[in-house]
């Protein structure tokens, strides 16, 4: 590598520094409500943070082993389970403990939408998030390979 970066005419200078992994626990506080007082999660961090680890899955384990701190929302802290959940199942590691602390909602939770488009994200809503009675489309926060490299 030194030879290569003196062709162009830099000189190799490693440093190693600890950079900070984003964690599923940072996204904790990354929601607010919408106007009829139900949680509206931050997706675009939700994105991030997916759309990081699928460049770099090798920090998977990294991003959902901290416990994150209670949101304040059942609906939160499932929705961050499924998340760290998911995750982990995709890169084949074991699934965070701490996510065994968030039963299931009692009732569906779904994003807004027409019956139709309700059912057609319970069609694509990954196990992880249906075993915890959330219908969420997969493509609600995982972008496609296609869509990654284009």
């Amino acid at each position: 590598m030194t030879k290569i970066a003196a062709v162009f005419g830099k000189r190799l200078d490693p440093s190693f520094t600890e950079t900070k992994t984003p964690t599923v626990a940072d996204l904790a506080p990354c929601w607010s409500r919408d106007a009829h007082g139900d949680p509206l999660p931050n997706w675009t961090r939700w994105r991030a943070l997916a759309d990081h680890l699928a460049f770099h899955p090798e920090l998977t384990g990294a991003a959902i082993r901290p416990t994150p701190s209670p949101s304040g929302s059942l609906i939160v802290d499932n929705l961050l389970a499924a998340t760290a959940e998911k995750l982990a199942d995709d890169v084949g590691i074991r699934r965070p403990s701490w996510t065994k602390r968030y039963p299931p909602l009692r009732e569906p939770w779904h994003t807004p939408g027409t019956p139709r488009m309700r059912a057609g994200a319970a069609a694509r809503t990954p196990p992880q998030f249906a075993a915890r009675n959330m219908l969420l489309p997969v493509d609600a926060i995982w972008r496609t390979r296609e869509a990654k490299q284009a």
